[in-house]
């Protein structure tokens, strides 16, 4: 073993024994890799900067162990005298429009050299007009901040995208993405070829109960989340061998086109902290770091809210066209009651077939008039049958003292506009 692969700290070694079984495939690929601009902000830095800073925007895919830390990785050992900062920004199923408000507080905040944006899977049922919305919203965010910050689109595979990325197509979200990356000279990775490629080839069997069926290697369990052991490494050698071709052609920064492509695109959004004084009642409040189950909240989340009696409620104004609110579901979860201008706007049920255990979620009151609004949400206090919820997905009820409340864990607050 040499050297290099002692340093690989996160198990980098199946993805090198994987690839050396395997034998790594040297033909490219048609749009694997489209350069664009380049990255040569990030390549002028890396040659004189000894601290270089790297965000990863995603879901699920990016927040695991996998091409995300692999790609950190190879930074580090292409640049072994400049110290790499990791910003892992990417949260389990969520998607662009839920990046955009949180940009500011988990991304840019922390001064970005350069950002990786990965939600074409999470983004797979989501209408071309939202996407575009949100994803040119993070770009001019990014760009606001820092416009030395460079950019990069990584385009992960699911097995809904098979049929056309077999055909050398782009499924429908990735080509709005691809809209917004041609409109602003953004490089995009797309890993979905190369996997699609191997499939027809019938030396990669997309889903599996194990990452090795007969000697061929597995790509996924569930059509979605790669196997560390053959979808994630397949992954890195994309990204590996894309990056190289990024960081050893110097690519002048290409002029973005006139105009923005969406009218409203999602540059004002804001991820913040509930103010007290919009909790009306009994609340409480407690640190998800010291509170266990709730530990690995405390990553995006410093403090979590949750009213302390039924007619505890949270009221806000604000002067925007959408607000939203982050909070953890799960089995305590409950259903809300929501009133804008003081009109009952929706039930939110705060529940759904995968509440047997929490996650970070968030859901948005949008399109409204440009103006101000007062919002007020209650706890709903009727009661609905959480084991039929679970029961979609076949999932037993073994302890029902888990599922007997019902009540709202706040976390944040979103907003597209300005609080008042």
């Amino acid at each position: 073993m040499t050297n290099k692969t002692k340093k690989l700290n996160i198990g980098v070694l199946p993805i090198l024994i994987f690839l050396l079984v395997t034998g790594s495939v040297q033909a490219q690929t048609v749009n694997e890799l489209v350069g664009r601009g380049g990255l040569s902000s990030f390549i002028k830095k890396v040659k004189t900067n000894n601290h270089i800073s790297i965000a990863y925007l995603g879901g699920s895919i990016t927040e695991a162990q996998g091409w995300r830390e692999h790609s950190f990785e190879f930074f580090k050992e292409r640049y072994p005298n400049t110290f790499f900062n990791q910003i892992n920004a990417a949260i389990g199923g969520t998607g662009s429009e839920f990046g955009a408000y949180r940009l500011q507080e988990h991304v840019l905040v922390h001064q970005p050299d350069l950002v990786f944006v990965e939600f074409a899977v999470n983004d797979n049922t989501v209408a071309e007009d939202k996407i575009i919305q949100a994803i040119e919203g993070i770009v001019l965010q990014i760009k606001q901040n820092n416009p030395e910050t460079d950019i990069c689109f990584v385009y992960t595979i699911m097995e809904g995208f098979l049929e056309n990325e077999k055909h050398g197509q782009l499924p429908d979200s990735k080509l709005a993405m691809e809209k917004v990356a041609k409109h602003y000279g953004i490089p995009t990775i797309n890993f979905g070829y190369e996997v699609s490629k191997r499939v027809v080839e019938n030396s990669l069997i997309f889903t599996g109960k194990h990452f090795y069926k007969d000697s061929i290697p597995v790509f996924s369990a569930d059509g979605v989340h790669p196997f560390f052991e053959t979808g994630h490494a397949i992954y890195a050698e994309i990204f590996e061998r894309s990056m190289e071709k990024l960081l050893s052609n110097y690519l002048p920064v290409a002029d973005s086109t006139a105009g923005r492509l969406h009218p409203s695109p999602l540059i004002i959004s804001r991820c913040v902290t509930p103010d007290p004084k919009y909790l009306e009642g009994k609340w409480s409040s407690f640190n998800p770091k010291k509170t266990e189950g709730f530990e690995k909240f405390s990553r995006f989340l410093d403090s979590i809210y949750l009213p302390s009696e039924e007619s505890a409620y949270l009221q806000i104004e604000f002067k925007g066209t959408s607000i939203g609110f982050v909070d953890i579901i799960g089995p305590e979860a409950g259903a809300l009651i929501i009133e804008v201008d003081g009109k009952k706007n929706s039930n939110k049920v705060r529940f759904d077939e995968y509440g047997n255990f929490r996650r970070i979620s968030y859901f948005l009151i949008e399109d409204l008039e440009d103006r101000v609004h007062q919002v007020v949400i209650k706890i709903d206090p009727k009661k609905f049958d959480k084991e039929a919820i679970l029961n979609k997905r076949k999932i037993s009820v073994n302890d029902p003292a888990m599922y007997k409340n019902q009540t709202w864990h706040l976390g944040k607050i979103l907003v597209n506009g300005v609080l008042l």
